[in-house]
């Protein structure tokens, strides 16, 4: 929802449009007002959103924390999983597990 188009190889808003339940759409249902649960309970179900909508759910998830709360939550899970591949023993592979560890969270295409 944050990035560019050419940064993450899809149009940004996709998941808005497809009516996925993502972690930050989770988060603001759980941390907005009825009237903002509402609109995207009723944009999610639509999966045909204009790029004001899209725009406007955007607002709404910046408003309530849900990209940071989503940005820690992965930074967390990066974290677990790098100490869980620690105990493996050294190789290119490893290494390999570490570099998905850390552009998972900086995503581009």
């Amino acid at each position: 929802y944050t990035s560019d188009n050419e940064t993450i190889g899809k149009t940004v808003g996709d998941d808005l449009r497809e009516g996925k339940m993502t972690l930050p759409i989770i988060h603001a249902m759980l941390n907005t007002s009825e009237t903002n649960k509402t609109y995207l309970k009723k944009n999610l179900l639509a999966k045909s959103n204009t790029q004001e909508q899209i725009d406007k759910t955007i607002a709404i998830l910046e408003n309530s924390n849900s990209f940071e709360y989503s940005i820690k939550k992965a930074e967390e899970y990066i974290v677990k999983t790098k100490e869980t591949l620690s105990d493996l023993e050294q190789s290119p592979y490893k290494d390999a597990l570490f570099r998905i560890a850390d552009l998972s969270l900086n995503r581009s295409k």
